[in-house]
């Protein structure tokens, strides 16, 4: 009561839309799979308890690598771009930010303006670039920005946005190769 759909992340609502399916439709879903290995196209069953398991209790908990520095008191990575070689500073989008950034494309393509998807995640994921913080100094080097800096920018950010693992071991019947794969959720689990 008084939680907002619009106020989750896609994670969770993926997680309630599987739970709904469960209950509603069972635990099984199917979906067609090809193997790598044969080329051979097949059936495959999974259960979606064994997924929701397999993501249960998990919590959100980054942690710095070699490639970025995570800071838990602001909840920032902190790395180096590629190209400028300058140390950028940068947040996870929240539910509150995608729909700020939702808005303000809906705007400016009601107004006939551009709307440069890059560009806008970018200016809503930067916190700072060499401590520099001023909105009005990080938006001009976000405009010039070299693609490869702006790729690093968005690699950092996706592979740290919380998400639910729904890999699964799939065996091909055929040849019997076996590899992790994504189970593709879709809207068509609830027409089966």
């Amino acid at each position: 009561p008084g939680v907002s759909s619009s106020e989750l992340m896609d994670c969770d609502k993926i997680a309630i839309l599987m739970s709904a399916r469960k209950t509603g439709y069972g635990d099984i879903v199917a979906f067609n799979d090809v193997c790598n290995n044969c080329d051979h196209d097949h059936s495959v069953d999974v259960s979606l308890s064994s997924i929701l398991e397999k993501n249960n209790n998990k919590s959100y908990s980054p942690e710095s690598t070699e490639e970025y520095q995570y800071n838990s008191d602001s909840g920032t990575f902190s790395f180096v771009l590629p190209q400028t070689k300058l140390t950028a500073t940068i947040k996870i989008l929240g539910p509150d930010d995608i729909n700020r950034l939702n808005e303000s494309k809906r705007q400016k393509e009601k107004l006939g303006l551009s709307f440069n998807e890059t560009l806008e995640f970018i200016r809503s994921c930067l916190v700072s670039v060499e401590g520099v913080v001023d909105r009005a100094s990080l938006n001009k080097l976000i405009e010039i920005l070299p693609a490869s800096d702006a790729r690093k920018i968005k690699v950092v950010h996706s592979s740290n946005k919380p998400k639910i693992n729904t890999t699964q071991d799939i065996a091909c019947p055929n040849c019997g190769h076996s590899e992790e794969k994504e189970v593709p959720f879709s809207l068509g689990w609830f027409w089966t």
